[in-house]
């Protein structure tokens, strides 16, 4: 039971949680007792004062304006819309823009096609414009009668190089035996980048040349071939092109040095026969040496 005296409803706000009832008869007017007083109202002040600094403390910290407030220094967020917005302290977004899928073409150009017995050859520049290193590819023939009906699907190959850098290019020829009178033709070109392992080609040295007639219809180019690399190569290719008086594709042919390998400074010989299905007369060649690294 609580004291006789003690006030209804619990202690008074900020008021110490016990309770100190007062005497029950006068006090005695005495220096012991005056003293005694001081020292209890000392304590109970103390007391009360200790109460307020918890309180206040404890009001501050769940006060509304001491949260952190939206675009505020170290708040972590950011206010505004658009252009001139303000922007909170926080670290700005980094853009990276994502590396873009390298595009990989070919273009067939400068066509030509003549007959041969009862075939027909066309042949034409095949051109990197694309954005990679060809690996492989060629291109496709269609021939058509007048009511669009497919005659002829004949494909042309790169068969003579593996590596096609952006800007450069090669001949490719397309030979169709027994070739049926047609409407007209279409020619469709296919690329395809070079694998990751492959490797680029090294360059061999062509230090003598020349043509002779192998029979009726054919040629030979014949020559010499250097390494002019520091590293023994293998799968040594030449490669030739031939050009009409007006520099346009006239042929195309390749083969493989005498040789199979050559150390640095060696030399080899080779032959390419030229054949004799050409579009025009080829008047001027050009030859070109690759091999692969051992």
């Amino acid at each position: 039971m609580p004291p006789p005296n003690m006030p209804q409803g619990g202690p008074m706000p900020y008021q110490p949680s016990y309770y100190v009832p007062p005497p029950a008869y006068p006090p005695q007017r005495s220096g012991g007792a005056a003293v005694a007083l001081g020292v209890v109202g000392a304590v109970v002040a103390l007391l009360i004062a200790a109460g307020f600094v918890v309180y206040f403390l404890g009001a501050k910290s769940s006060s509304p304006s001491s949260m952190p407030r939206s675009g505020a220094p170290g708040s972590g967020t950011a206010s505004g819309s658009g252009p001139g917005g303000s922007v909170g302290n926080i670290e700005q977004p980094v853009i990276v823009d994502a590396p873009k899928d390298l595009v990989t073409k070919a273009e067939f150009r400068d066509i030509g096609a003549a007959n041969f017995s009862d075939g027909r050859m066309w042949i034409g520049r095949y051109f990197n414009t694309g954005e990679t290193v060809i690996g492989s590819g060629g291109v496709t023939l269609s021939l058509f009668d007048e009511s669009g009906k497919r005659l002829v699907e004949q494909a042309g190959y790169l068969n003579h190089v593996d590596w096609i850098e952006p800007g450069q290019f090669t001949l490719v020829h397309i030979w169709v035996p027994k070739v049926p009178a047609f409407a007209r033709y279409e020619i469709k070109v296919k690329a395809e980048p070079v694998a990751d392992y492959v490797s680029k080609p090294l360059t061999l040295a062509i230090t003598e040349q020349s043509v002779r007639k192998s029979s009726t219809y054919s040629s030979d180019f014949v020559g010499t071939v250097k390494n002019t690399n520091k590293v023994k190569v293998q799968f040594i290719r030449i490669v030739v092109y031939g050009y009409d008086d007006k520099g346009a594709p006239s042929c195309v042919a390749d083969s493989f040095a005498t040789e199979k390998e050559l150390g640095p400074g060696e030399e080899s010989g080779f032959s390419v026969s030229l054949g004799g299905i050409n579009v025009g007369t080829p008047v001027r060649y050009v030859a070109q040496a690759f091999a692969r690294a051992k």
